[in-house]
């Protein structure tokens, strides 16, 4: 799995809005990214040996946003902060 995809993982794990947990299934993972499965086992197991992430069944929890956020790629806060304004925008 290349650095830009296990990026993407991050930052999409990243970027959560209204809470710390996620129901999302490695197959819907690897059907958002397109990338393979073993690549999402090995980011997950990454991410959940760090300390970042609990991972199991389908569910997604999220320990340590600030690093995970922190290991997102750069361009991470400038998606957000485009996709907050977006919000922003609609919510008028």
């Amino acid at each position: 799995m290349s650095t830009r995809h296990r990026k993407q993982i991050s930052t999409r794990a990243a970027d959560v809005h209204g809470g710390d947990k996620l129901p999302l299934t490695q197959e819907y993972i690897t059907q958002v990214l397109g990338v393979r499965r073993t690549g999402v086992t090995v980011v997950a197991g990454t991410l959940q040996e760090a300390g970042m992430i609990r991972y199991a069944r389908g569910r997604i929890k999220l320990v340590d946003i600030p690093a995970l956020q922190g290991r997102a790629c750069e361009r991470y806060q400038t998606i957000k902060l485009n996709y907050d304004a977006l919000l922003h925008a609609s919510n008028k």
